[in-house]
């Protein structure tokens, strides 16, 4: 999809209400910690 300022658009493969990271992801590794902010 697109982004559109801090707004982005996800077209398929993501269910509803799932949380995404949209900052960030290139340094996560897996079972690492994350802070989760709305």
């Amino acid at each position: 999809g697109r982004r559109m300022g801090s707004e982005y658009e996800l077209i398929s493969g993501v269910p509803n209400n799932a949380q995404v990271v949209t900052a960030g992801q290139a340094r996560l590794l897996n079972g690492m910690e994350v802070e989760i902010e709305q």
